[in-house]
């Protein structure tokens, strides 16, 4: 073979890599066209990719919530008297409580605690006051429903702490000289979803991402399909390839979306809580209208 002929044949074989490659990426393409067509075909498909998301942030970000508050409790006061009632005021002046039940008989407190009605029971002893006055240790029950281990640490310390204040107001204690002056920076409202729902948004696409891709491969094998496609010459490193880019760049678009409606979410509790009653009444006034 001479210098020449060598050279044509190098350049024969660079030009069939150089098509070979072009028809790999022409198969991709193929496949990446046929699978949107299957997307925008099945309207299950559809609902997946655009409502389980949004559903999904609205579901965890502010159905399911970990902040502590409205935790219903009932009261068995045995004494009767102002102390007792002054240690109930400790619970029913905060925000995180609320008193439900105040004449329940102690065999109804575990039916109470079954049926979600209540999270705490608290039973003030008859000798209640008479302990007081005489300086002796009177002790008070705490029954709490620690089905939730969050739940219950924050009664167990919350009551640890209004029992200290009743003792320091019993004994007329000075509040001290020393102040703290709390500065809550990044999440002033202490709310859960200020901290979960940004990692839940890329969770989500994970998922979806992962999950529908493994739905359209089996939805080939099911149909038969997928036999007809890897006895053609696609590869299926190209199968894997041209069925996923489709729901990568759908997941971009659900992250739109996401970022979108958290926004527009956001807004308006942020109006709802910051602009007073006028503004709600407005809200309320349209509504009607």
């Amino acid at each position: 073979m001479t210098k020449d002929e060598a050279s044509a044949e190098a350049d024969r074989m660079t030009f069939y890599e150089a098509a070979g490659i072009k028809m790999k990426f022409r198969r991709i393409i193929s496949i990446i066209i046929k699978e949107y067509t299957h997307i925008f075909r099945d309207w299950r498909s559809l609902l997946i990719i655009i409502l389980m998301p949004v559903l999904m942030i609205i579901l965890y970000g502010y159905a399911i919530t970990l902040d502590m508050k409205n935790l219903t409790f009932a009261v068995i006061d045995d004494a009767g008297t102002p102390e007792s009632r002054e240690l109930i005021r400790g619970f029913t002046e905060s925000r995180f409580f609320v008193l439900k039940y105040t004449d329940i008989k102690r065999n109804e407190i575990e039916s109470l605690f079954k049926k979600r009605y209540i999270q705490m029971v608290l039973v003030i002893p008859e000798d209640f006051s008479e302990s007081l006055v005489s300086n002796r240790i009177t002790k008070v029950q705490l029954i709490v429903d620690a089905a939730d281990s969050n739940v219950g640490t924050f009664i167990n310390n919350y009551s640890n702490r209004v029992a200290q204040l009743f003792n320091e107001k019993l004994n007329n204690r000075s509040p001290g000289i020393l102040g703290l002056e709390p500065r809550i920076l990044y999440n002033p409202d202490m709310k859960s979803a200020n901290f979960f729902v940004p990692g839940l948004v890329a969770l989500i696409l994970l998922l979806i991402c992962a999950l529908l891709t493994s739905i359209t491969i089996t939805r080939e094998k099911e149909t038969g399909t997928l036999e007809q496609i890897l006895v053609s010459p696609i590869n299926p490193m190209e199968i894997v390839v041209g069925k996923v880019i489709p729901y990568i760049t759908l997941g971009f678009f659900n992250g739109i979306i996401i970022m979108g409606l958290r926004v527009i979410v956001w807004v308006i509790l942020y109006l709802l809580e910051h602009t007073g009653e006028d503004f709600q009444s407005e809200i309320l006034l349209v509504a009607q209208t």
